[in-house]
This record gives C-alpha cells, structure tokens and sequence, in this order.
C-alpha cells in the first residue's frame, strides 16, 4: 500500500475515460441485442457518484486540515434537521416524492427543498432522543459539521439533474453517510420522526464498502443458546441477509449436534427472494441439543468447495461469519486444524461472535485471530451495529487503495409495495486519502428509478441484467496488512493467542476518520437551526402535524391548506368518484393502456393520475434497497412498469 498513489481521478471526464478503457460497464444484452443507450447512462450515474464521492474526500480534508475556533462557531444553527426544521423553500412541483401520510393516490405528493440538505442522525450512533430530541454527542457533532460544506455541492448538483430533460422532473436524491450513521440528503425533505433511520444497515451502503463477497452464516443453534442468545443471532442473522445485494453469494449453516439446517449445497445470489425465504428460515430456528463445532464447519466447507466446481460464486471475497455462545463438545485441535486445512483453498476471513454476557470466548476468538479473521463480543441485541461492525469495516479498510478509485456498487430493484414502483441506487466509498492507509469515511449514493433505465432498454430484464453484470463485472482488490489487521482486532487477539505479526517499522494504523476538537464546536443542541427544537415540539405532538409540514395542498406551499388537501387532493366525494369513474375514468384508463402497449414512448409519462398517480413520475427515497418495505411511508420514482404480455 505503501508504494501506491492514493489520488483519485479529479474530473467527471477523466473518471468516464477511465470507466471506458477500463470496460467499467459491460454491455449488456436480451436477446442478442446489445442496449448501448443503456450502458451510457449506467456510466453517466457511476460516474456522478464518482465525482460526488472525490468532492466529499474534499470537503473532509478542508475541514480538517485546519480546525479553527471560527471554523467550528459556523456550525452553529445551520443544521436543518430532517425530523424537526422547517424548509427554508419548500416547493410543490409534483417532484417531491409521494407517501401514504399525504395520499398515496392524489397526486399531491411531498414537500421538497432544492436550495439545501437536511440531515439525520439514528438511534444508537450518538443521538440522544430518550433525554432531549435532537440533541447530539461531541463525537457526531464534528461529523455533522464538516458534511455542512457538501451542501453546496449538493445543490449544484441537484441543478444539473433538474435541468437535464430525461428524467422528466422526477430527480434523483443524493446522500451521504459517514460511519458513524450521520446522514444528509439532497433535495431536503421532512421526515415523521427521529433516529429511526440507521444508513449503514442498507444494502447501498454495504455494497459500495464491502464489494462483492461470498458469505456464509454459520449459527449455533444449540440448547445452550436458548433465549437471549438464540433471539440476538437470529436478529443478527436476518440483518446480515437484509443488507446483502445482487453482487453478493451467500449460504446459512444452522448446527447444534449434528447440522439441524443448511441452505443448499451451494452458495445462492442474494436476490430478494432468495434473502426473503433465508429471513424466514432464519426466524423459523429452534434452540436444542449439542454444539458440534466440527460438523458447522465441515459443511461449511462443502458448501464452498462444491460452489466453486458449480462456479455459484461472486469470485470475490469470502467470508464466514460464525455466531456461537462459544460452548462446544468438540475437541479444539480438531476444529482448529479443519480450519487451517480446508480454508487454504478459500481464503475465507472468518469473522467469529460471542453472543450473550455468558459466552465461553476462548475458541471464537481463536478462530479468528489465527486465520485473519476478527472477534467481537455481542453482549446484546442492541450491540449489533457497533459489535458486528468489523464485517463491513474490514472489506472497507482493505478498498481504499488507488487500483479500487473507480469502483461503484448497483443494488437490486426494490419494490414499494403500495404502488409497486421500482427504484435502484448506485454508491461509492469514500477515503481520508492523507492517511496510510486511506480511513474509511463513508459512502456516497444517489438513486433513481428503474423507468429512467427501462426508457433507453428493451425490457425490465435487460436492466436488471445490466445491474448484476455490473455489480459482478470487477472484484476489487481487498488489500489489508497485518497492522491493519491488529488495528481492526483491538486487544482481542493479546493475552497468549497466536496472533499474526505487526512490525514495529510499520506500526498500527489509526483507522477512525480525523476529528476536530470538541472545543471548537457548539454543544449538540446548538448545532441545529434554532426553530428545531420549537417545531419538534409544535409539529410532532399535535393531530396532523406531520401532514400540515410535510404535504402538498393543492394550492401549493399553503400549510394551512390540510382541510382542503385532504377533501379535495387525498380523497374524493364518494357519488363523484363512481360516476366519474363509470362515465370518464374506466374508458380513458383502458384507451391510455393499450397506447401505451402500442407506443413505448408514452412508458415514462403518466397521462392519467386517477388510474396511475400523480401526473409526473416521482422520485424515490434514499435508496434504502429492502423488497416490500416502505420506509417512512415514501414512494419511489416512478410510474409501475407495464406488465409482460
């Protein structure tokens, strides 16, 4: 890593030359037909994102290159909070992004604000809602701060997309999340409640700092994990599938004595509806019998070895992630020596858990520190984000080196179930480049909906096509010495376990992103604008207060306008929806479908908003990539596709 430049392409056009002679994007065809309208506007996204993660690097490393006392006084009453700030210029152009609060089917929508971001910050991480709303630790203050300076950056990027005619007035949202869960999003919107949205579960986020990987699940099931210890692996377990993407293979391995469950003989790509019926079977574990170490790993290893002759693999990574209570009836030489003689062939890092505060932790940890792999204790369910970090801060650690400046992660479609609009997300990992090795900071994405791909394709096929060739296209090159490793284990590996060297000359690198003083800052309540506070009160503790700040009426930006919104935008009288439905709606739906059968350019408008929605495709929330779940009751980006036939 040393001896490697760690600068990145500084321009959209060198990064979409580099893109080019790289063969970044495939082409991509269905049925023999190559779709290059397709490809170049996959490009134009990744390259976007691209250009949107160097301007974060940018933005981290002015910020922090100084840390003046005016510096850090700026921050104060500038953050708009996306649960608790009034929008400075909230419009209603039929852009903003529909949601169940506000009528699904009115074509009314949501308020949004181009001229600037809004942030959150989740439960957990560092905010404090259980003591007052919207108050933030020291630790997240300096990260919401310096993401301040991307709001600019932000808007002029929104600009552009407003001004390019494709997308039809239904944008694209661009975010970033650090690593810590601070998150802020461009155009602002008003979101119902605070920190209940943690960005670094969702599968944008994991894609773009892990890449492509084979993962196996590997869950102790005994009778010894009855209760707490069985309900954190199991809630675990389900996070972990939740958050994979199309790029990614994965198998689970339930075992006590012998393996109660395995989920084929080979790894599976992690569709939605191969994630989906892993969650149940997941949910549908039962605690009894033994702990047999050596059977969860022998068939562990079959299922990789077998996935390599089937080539049901990413090609990528590999991981196996083994969550125990640590107490087994099998010898530990054995166990051991399986390990170190199957795992040659794989490579794989094994990432071993001690679930519950009665874990037996000797040989987890064992398992890990002597087959580059790291230990984490999970005392409990609420530990889950900061104890299984490692898993993601790993692959991210190992990706920052200069040959990985172009790499980009798609996640599959994603369905919002009211309405069946698909949307997809493209991101990107963000580095302090000034350290060596580069620190993970973060990931940058932007999302958009499928009509914008399926517009210049032949059929929905050909871009979900397109989406897992280019998930899959590369692997990028995980880099990781041991003193990166030593920084990733803490102490955990000390104490008489043969763990791998770290030379003195090379020393152990400090992997947590650079901060300011606290000194510097505002406290975490002065940080945001100075109405939060009263409008949090105000507006989340009164009837239809949500509606009132987030919805449009149908005069606009009027936020006394509810009564008229809900009468007249929302829902319709009763007599004058079925005579208008018998008279005008039914005939006109069904002409307006068979045209749009007969002529595909009609696809991307919505000419009917009693039959489709609103009367401009809308844009998607912030690419959370989970099937069949409504985050925050908000729509995607698009009008339904048409069905085959």
């Amino acid at each position: 890593l040393a001896s490697m430049s760690t600068s990145r392409p500084g321009s959209l056009a060198t990064l979409a030359l580099a893109l080019f002679l790289a063969g970044g994007v495939p082409q991509v065809s269905s049925g023999g037909i190559t779709a290059p309208a397709l490809v170049r506007r996959l490009t134009a996204m990744e390259n976007v994102v691209l250009g949107l993660a160097k301007e974060v690097e940018d933005a981290f490393e002015i910020h922090h290159a100084s840390c003046t006392d005016s510096m850090g006084a700026s921050c104060a009453g500038t953050l708009l909070s996306g649960c608790a700030s009034a929008l400075p210029s909230p419009v209603c152009d039929g852009s903003g992004p529909s949601m169940e609060a506000c009528g699904i089917d009115s074509g009314c929508g949501q308020r949004v604000d181009y001229s600037c971001s809004n942030v959150r910050v989740p439960d957990g991480a560092d905010l404090l809602t259980s003591i007052v709303p919207l108050e933030v630790g020291a630790a997240s203050v300096d990260s919401l701060c310096w993401q301040q300076r991307l709001v600019p950056v932000f808007r002029q990027q929104i600009a552009s997309f407003r001004q390019d005619t494709d997308f039809e007035g239904a944008i694209p949202s661009i975010y970033f999340s650090g690593v810590d869960g601070t998150f802020i999003i461009s155009p602002a919107r008003h979101r119902k409640s605070c920190g209940d949205y943690d960005p670094r579960v969702r599968p944008w986020y994991v894609a773009a700092s892990s890449g492509p990987k084979d993962v196996v699940l590997v869950l102790d099931v005994s009778g010894s994990m009855s209760g707490t210890g069985l309900s954190v692996a199991k809630k675990a377990a389900t996070r972990i599938i939740s958050a994979l993407t199309i790029g990614d293979h994965f198998a689970i391995v339930a075992f006590s004595d012998p393996v109660q469950f395995q989920s084929g003989a080979t790894l599976q790509r992690a569709t939605s509806e191969a994630k989906e019926k892993a969650s149940r079977d997941v949910e549908g574990l039962t605690a009894v019998g033994g702990t047999n170490f050596l059977a969860a790993f022998q068939t562990t290893f079959s299922i990789l070895d077998q996935s390599v002759v089937d080539e049901a693999s990413s090609g990528c990574s590999k991981a196996i992630l083994f969550l125990t209570d640590g107490k087994t009836n099998s010898p530990e030489a054995e166990v051991m020596g399986l390990i170190e003689s199957r795992n040659r062939a794989h490579q794989a890092i094994i990432f071993s858990y001690s679930l519950g505060d009665q874990a037996d932790d000797l040989m987890p940890k064992r398992m890990a520190c002597e087959n580059r792999g790291v230990w984490a204790a999970v005392p409990h369910a609420e530990n889950l984000a900061d104890s299984m970090g490692a898993y993601h801060k790993l692959f991210a650690s190992g990706l920052g080196g200069a040959e990985n400046a172009a790499f980009t992660a798609w996640v599959e479609p994603y369905m919002f179930a009211s309405r069946g609009w698909t949307g997809t997300s493209v991101s990107a990992p963000v580095y302090d480049r000034a350290q060596e090795p580069p620190v993970f900071l973060g990931v940058m994405a932007l999302d958009l909906g499928t009509w914008y791909l399926e517009s210049v394709a032949d059929s929905y096929e050909s871009v979900l096509e397109a989406l897992v060739e280019s998930s899959v296209a590369r692997c990028p090159a995980v880099r990781l010495s041991n003193c990166t490793f030593k920084a990733l284990r803490g102490d955990a590996c000390e104490g008489g376990i043969k763990a791998l060297p770290c030379s003195a000359s090379e020393g152990v690198p400090n992997l947590a992103p650079r901060k300011c003083p606290a000194s510097i800052y505002p406290d975490g309540r002065a940080v945001w604008d100075q109405g939060a506070q009263l409008s949090y009160q105000s507006l989340h503790q009164v009837q239809d207060g949500f509606k009132k700040r987030a919805c449009c009426s149908p005069d606009g930006n009027d936020p006394d306008a509810i009564d008229r919104y809900t009468s007249e935008c929302g829902a319709w009288g009763a007599g004058a929806l079925v005579l208008t439905a018998v008279l005008v709606i039914v005939p006109l739906c069904a002409m307006l479908i068979l045209a749009r059968y007969h002529f595909p350019s009609l696809k991307r408008r919505n000419f009917c908003p009693p039959c489709f929605g609103s009367r401009e495709p809308l844009p998607s929330e912030e690419g959370i990539g989970i099937t069949h779940v409504v985050v925050g009751g908000v729509e995607p980006s698009a009008p339904p596709p048409l069905p085959s036939g």
